[in-house]
């Protein structure tokens, strides 16, 4: 069974600039360099980019192929059902775009889905979206830009347990094409 995780287009990939929206849906699925403008030319406190997929994802790859120059900062979130929260750090979030100033195949990852994650209508298209908000901004140079951008679906097959145990967590056993009708408990052992 491959337990790696499963490539999944985005059904919306939504830049906020004070609160008028551009979508660059179509462009997230192209591998056309610099057409997908991931923040405002020039970004300010309260901008945001929309990474949504229709199902809950564990991390995105951007292929950034400009870099944005200036000063700002950003804060990863997601819906919660009633408000967008920050992820905490037991999540595990790692952002490899560096806010989106750095040029190359970059991975924002998160170690664990939070439990209450949930999907929200962004500028008319629901899914479940993690949001990139601008929380500092002192100005941009250089507009940040990206060609393809991806979302990847955990399979979640974990084996765990310090006392020897296994147990498995699976987001969609139809994802990995099982049909389960009986599962026999092991007899015997040590």
């Amino acid at each position: 069974v491959d337990d790696g995780p499963e490539a999944t287009a985005l059904v919306a990939m939504k830049v906020d600039d004070g609160g008028a929206f551009s979508d660059y849906t179509p462009e997230a699925g192209s591998d056309v360099p610099d057409d997908v403008l991931i923040l405002p030319p020039s970004p300010a406190v309260g901008d945001a980019a929309y990474f949504g997929a229709a199902k809950k994802f564990g991390y995105l790859t951007v292929s950034m192929t400009t870099a944005g120059v200036g000063i700002w900062t950003v804060f990863w979130e997601y819906w919660n059902g009633v408000a967008w929260v920050g992820f905490s750090a037991m999540d595990g979030l790692v952002d490899g775009t560096q806010a989106f100033q750095i040029v190359g195949e970059c991975t924002v990852t998160v170690a664990s889905l939070p439990a209450d994650w949930a999907a929200v209508v962004v500028d008319g298209a629901e899914a479940f979206y993690w949001r990139a908000r601008v929380d500092m901004a002192l100005g941009g140079l250089t507009q940040a830009k990206a060609g393809k951008v991806q979302a990847w679906v955990p399979h979640l097959l974990n084996a765990t347990g310090e006392d020897g145990t296994i147990a498995w967590a699976i987001l969609d056993w139809k994802d990995l094409g099982f049909d389960l009708a009986d599962i026999p408990a092991p007899t015997g052992g040590v």
